[in-house]
């Protein structure tokens, strides 16, 4: 992770983002991920979950997708 620190250092994504975080995640670690998400990203959309490492399906979660991906038609 260190040796690759440099490539992020400064980095400022200016594209549409969605993070699908879950906060019990034992691949990714949640603070890990909200670290990236809002260091990484202009304006970053988080979607925090209970779960692990996945994507939830339920139907809140399927809404929140639907309008993300609905700002691109």
């Amino acid at each position: 992770q260190e040796q690759h620190q440099s490539l992020y250092n400064n980095l400022q994504i200016d594209l549409p983002n969605l993070h699908v975080i879950g906060t019990g995640d034992r691949v990714i670690p949640c603070p890990m991920s909200e670290k990236i998400a809002n260091e990484c990203f202009k304006n970053p959309e988080i979607l925090r979950h209970d779960g692990g490492h996945f994507i939830p399906t339920t139907p809140d979660a399927k809404l929140i997708y639907t309008q993300f991906l609905d700002r691109f038609l």
